[in-house]
């Protein structure tokens, strides 16, 4: 192949459309077109990022009839490959939706939060909680708040247990001593369940 030829008739064909280039390229009429024009066509749809099928080599011994059966068989396996890949994509697609996009089953059970869950506003009320760590074991700590205008001799805190799965593993509970009116008190329940992931408050009672 002559290269310097090559490069002389992309100069002139680079003038033509993709899609004039594409339908010489596709027809590859070897009677109208050298070797030299197919590889300047060739080069010009690959810069102008086109993708196209790569011809089927031609020698002296094919004739027309046996050029016409290679072109077909190329274009099937390009277009297998294209049909293949919109599959793919599909199916790619499917997975996505039900994943992070179809509705979740809100039948299963979730877990209970861990921290910073406050109770209702009665006239005792827990305003924070944490689930947490000390010098010796893990603990709950939180404030309760008396709401009311009479002294409490005592409040007593009460939370449920659960391991990672959600279910329940077991209870814990903490005692604050008088609470004044409108006043407030820390309170700490250890956690003695080995399988304790996380906490909800279950209640706040007292006298």
């Amino acid at each position: 192949m002559d290269d310097k030829l090559v490069q002389e008739i992309r100069r002139k064909m680079d003038s033509l459309s993709t899609k004039k280039l594409n339908k010489i390229f596709e027809e590859h009429n070897r009677s109208v077109y050298s070797e030299e024009a197919f590889e300047a066509i060739r080069q010009i749809l690959l810069e102008r990022g086109e993708r196209y099928i790569p011809p089927a080599p031609i020698t002296e011994d094919y004739s027309a009839d046996e050029f016409a059966k290679l072109d077909k068989i190329r274009k099937k396996k390009f277009y297998g490959s294209g049909i293949i890949g919109f599959i793919a994509i599909i199916i790619l697609g499917i997975a996505i939706y039900f994943i992070f996009i179809a509705p979740k089953n809100t039948d299963t059970v979730s877990k209970p939060i861990i921290s910073n869950q406050a109770s209702k506003q009665n006239d005792l009320q827990v305003i924070d909680w944490t689930m947490t760590y000390d010098e010796y074991s893990r603990c709950i700590v939180g404030t309760v708040k008396n709401n009311s205008q009479k002294t409490y001799s005592y409040a007593q805190v009460e939370f449920s247990l659960y391991d990672d799965s959600g279910a329940q593993v077991g209870s814990t509970f903490a005692v604050v001593d008088k609470l004044e009116p409108n006043g407030t008190g820390p309170f700490k329940a250890l956690v003695d369940e080995a399988g304790a992931a996380s906490a909800q408050l279950k209640g706040v009672s007292g006298h």
